[in-house]
């Protein structure tokens, strides 16, 4: 869900990507990224390039 500075919630597609360390015991999320979703279908893209 994002949230924009309006307090505005929508659902987006993205792609994300955690990184994990095992300290003391304990899994910790140490590195986050997420991306929106490419609008284009790539897949028809490279297709119509060839």
């Amino acid at each position: 869900t994002l949230t924009d500075k309006h307090g505005n919630k929508s659902n987006v597609q993205a792609r994300y990507t955690f990184v994990y360390e095992k300290r003391d015991g304990k899994w910790l999320i140490i590195n986050h990224h997420s991306s929106a979703m490419p609008e284009v279908d790539t897949r028809a893209a490279v297709a119509k390039a060839k």
